[in-house]
């Protein structure tokens, strides 16, 4: 390869890699919603910090209760435990407490979680449902920031395939 070829394919490189990721990103959109719903699972935000309030000291317990609400929120904790066990993540999240809450109940919450390729990357947000704005306010805009560990998992399986290919297309 002489050294013209050479200086055409780290142009090729550097004029495409960025372009490259940005619609591999808007291609795995999907993926970073599913990267937000498995840390919600795993009763954790976009920091990695445990969704607050748990259900023990949640206020609408209090609010919907009255004098009843330690013996209901109990209850309810319970009942989720029971219903949705908590587990380990593949994302390597440990399997949440039982008094953290992981917001799905019917699933319509989780459903709604919609990735939207903006220009500088991926905005996450709950679209179509009436109640997403209340679980925002209620435990952060957090809840829909992709955690460190989801981006260590896309950067490795899914981003640095697909730049290797993209490099040796570019015959380096």
């Amino acid at each position: 390869m002489t050294l013209e070829e050479y200086a055409r394919c780290w142009k090729k490189l550097a004029d495409g890699i960025q372009p490259m990721i940005r619609d591999k990103m808007e291609k795995d959109a999907p993926q970073f919603e599913e990267y937000v719903r498995e840390q919600l699972y795993s009763g954790v935000d976009g920091d990695e910090s445990p969704l607050i309030p748990g259900y023990t000291e949640d206020p609408y317990f209090k609010k919907t209760y009255g004098e009843h609400w330690k013996k209901n929120a109990e209850r309810y904790k319970n009942w989720k435990t029971k219903i949705q066990k908590p587990k380990p993540s593949y994302l390597g999240f440990s399997a949440r407490g039982n008094n953290t809450p992981n917001l799905i109940i019917r699933g319509d919450f989780y459903s709604s979680i919609t990735a939207i390729p903006i220009s500088n990357g991926i905005r996450i947000a709950s679209y179509g449902v009436s109640f997403g704005s209340d679980i925002e306010k209620k435990y952060g805009y957090k809840i829909f920031k992709v955690s460190s560990k989801a981006r260590r998992h896309y950067v490795t399986y899914r981003l640095m395939p697909s730049i290797e290919k993209f490099i040796r297309r570019c015959e380096l």
